[in-house]
């Protein structure tokens, strides 16, 4: 017997999350070329600081979640981070090792669970441009959450000594990210197109792409920026980095010594570079935050340290005070302390108070 119906038969489309179809790499190679892609873009940052791995680490991570499924997305996006943030963190060890490992394994997981939506924008016709667009959304997401966020390991970090980092004048950091996301896509689209062996019109468009978009980034260097006004007075302003020790086996306080003295000697070298004639004299010397955690006007060795050095450079010091520094009796809300240069005799050392929520000086001390 046979079962007839009137009722003309419907065609059903079952929707799937798996990729279309194609080629695509095997797991353990898709997870290989994340490892190699953070870790290109861990070079990319000092100190190595080889900016146009910035390009590369990107690139290798698109063409590792290429129609990938979910879970090898995912742990491709995990593996990339992990390969970045934990060289790219390793100064946190001299807090402690579990700090290191908390934060930067902590880091890579927001990193992989982001990387899932790169995944799906790959799928889109125009994925080079979404993708990064991607790339400043993770880093404005990082940047704001948890706890505040914590946005290193943006692509426009990776830029400081780079011709394209005039590009920050004129549309801000995320812009110059999204420039060089934009040459990473298309990088990472030549590569696909060959690896499929698509007609050659594909590859053309992608060599074309990556052409127009390193040499828009690259144009950079040409931007008339800090130019200042005619008729306006310049300063010459220097900025020091002394690095701190790569191991906490001695105590605190030799630490902090350490660490001012440091930077005391980077300005002496410094100094040396202006007496000789290779770099102008600064008005101004800037040291990061932390290069003292001990107030200067209560220990007479950090106090010595930070006017010799003043006497070196023959310039006033801008030297920022640790946060958890004692100042005084009390836990210190010390955000900047200024050694001036001996032009100002009456007070050689000043530090300025700022309450956390006012960056207008509570009051000032002189030593």
């Amino acid at each position: 017997m046979r079962l007839t119906s009137p009722v003309s038969a419907i065609t059903t489309v079952e929707t799937s999350a798996r990729p279309a179809s194609g080629r695509r790499l095997a797991g353990w190679q898709a997870l290989l070329v994340a490892l190699a892609g953070g870790l290109a873009l861990a070079a990319a940052f000092p100190p190595e600081g080889f900016w146009p791995l910035a390009v590369v680490g990107p690139a290798l991570l698109a063409i590792a979640l290429w129609r990938q499924r979910l879970r090898t997305a995912w742990t491709a996006g995990l593996v990339f981070g992990l390969a970045l943030f934990y060289p790219l963190l390793s100064w946190e060890v001299n807090l402690a090792w579990y700090v290191w490992v908390a934060l930067a394994t902590g880091e890579a997981v927001i990193f992989s669970v982001l990387t899932i939506g790169q995944s799906f924008l790959l799928r889109l016709r125009a994925w080079p441009v979404a993708v990064a667009g991607w790339w400043v959304v993770a880093e404005a997401v990082r940047d704001r959450g948890p706890w505040g966020g914590f946005p290193w390991g943006r692509l426009v970090m990776s830029q400081a000594t780079a011709p394209t980092i005039r590009w920050v004048a004129v549309g801000g950091p995320a812009f110059l990210t999204f420039l060089v996301a934009l040459a990473a896509a298309c990088l990472a689209w030549l590569i696909i197109s060959g690896w499929e062996r698509r007609p050659r019109t594909h590859a053309i468009l992608a060599a074309g792409a990556l052409a127009v978009t390193a040499a828009l980034a690259l144009s950079g260097t040409f931007l008339p920026v800090d130019n200042g006004t005619p008729g306006e007075g310049t300063a010459e302003v220097a900025a020091i980095q002394g690095d701190v020790p790569h191991a906490r086996n001695l105590p605190d306080l030799w630490r902090a010594d350490v660490v001012t003295e440091n930077h005391a000697a980077a300005t002496d070298e410094l100094a040396a570079r202006v007496r000789s004639g290779t770099v102008p004299a600064p008005d101004l010397v800037i040291w990061p935050e932390n290069s003292s955690d001990l107030d200067p006007g209560l220990n007479p060795l950090t106090y010595d340290t930070i006017l010799s050095a003043v006497d070196e450079i023959r310039a006033a010091i801008d030297e920022q005070l640790s946060p958890d520094a004692e100042f005084g009796a009390e836990p210190a809300d010390v955000v900047t302390a200024v050694a001036a240069a001996p032009a100002f005799p009456a007070a050689q050392h000043r530090v300025a108070r700022h309450a956390p929520s006012d960056p207008s000086p509570a009051d000032t001390i002189a030593h």
